[in-house]
């Protein structure tokens, strides 16, 4: 293990405080798994060996990397390497789908059912803050127990996110890609629920007939300098299907 735990140069420039910088070198081996997910970290004392910082910088560089869901410290456990996309979901999703039944967790499905480049419509440019341009759109259907339950829609300004329309397939947590790819880490989130009837065209590409109800979630989620860098629209099947809501973060 020793091999991967180069020490990294400390740019003596750096304008920000030392632990940012620290920080974000750790990032970078998580990035390029270097360090992978689930793997424990050296303790405290040994890492600032390592990057050649004090005890109390290496501490303050841990706790933001814990504050922003990089790592875990757990007692007992030590410092531990998290899955973004897990992190991302407990604390910004308050809305999951879906739960598991009387006969155990449903086999859950995500797949890609279209993808478009495609310029802003004027309600996108007002939801997304963007002046013009084309926006990434992405459909997917997700299925649990072979049916589906939800139709998705995501929509992605590459004014902002330039590059993301190279990404195929989109991985299962979208805020861990743009954060470790990007740089957009994710400060906060807006969700809008309604419950309506779904719409024949919501219907037919969900592979089902009739009229039934839906209920449909709206995230926008905003990056560091409060700018939106996504919305997904989740239409959901009621009636079969269960839902999982936090009330709290």
């Amino acid at each position: 293990m020793s091999g991967k735990f180069h020490r990294p140069e400390i740019n003596a420039t750096y304008a920000g405080p030392l632990y940012e910088q620290v920080s974000e070198k750790m990032k970078d081996l998580i990035r390029s798994e270097s360090w992978k997910v689930g793997q424990t970290l050296p303790n405290e004392v040994d890492l600032a060996k390592r990057f050649a910082v004090s005890l109390g910088t290496m501490r303050s560089a841990l706790r933001q990397m814990e504050e922003t869901g990089w790592v875990m410290r757990r007692q007992g456990r030590g410092t531990v390497v998290q899955d973004l996309g897990d992190f991302y979901a407990r604390k910004y999703w308050r809305y999951h789908a879906p739960l598991p039944d009387s006969d155990g967790l449903p086999n859950i499905v995500t797949t890609e059912i279209s993808r478009l480049v495609r310029p802003l419509s004027d309600a996108s440019r007002r939801d997304l803050r963007c002046r013009q341009g084309d926006a990434l759109q992405i459909e997917r259907v997700i299925t649990a127990a072979d049916d589906v339950c939800i139709l998705e829609t995501i929509t992605i300004p590459m004014e902002r996110v330039p590059g993301i329309e190279t990404v195929s397939p989109l991985p299962p947590s979208l805020f861990a890609l743009l954060d470790r790819e990007f740089g957009h880490r994710l400060a906060r989130t807006v969700e809008l629920v309604e419950a309506r009837t779904v719409t024949a065209e919501e219907a037919q590409r969900m592979g089902r007939k009739g009229s039934f109800p839906v209920l449909q979630v709206s995230l926008f989620a905003y990056n560091a300098a409060d700018e939106p860098i996504c919305r997904i629209v989740q239409v959901a099947v009621l009636g079969r299907f269960q839902y999982r809501v936090a009330i709290s973060l």
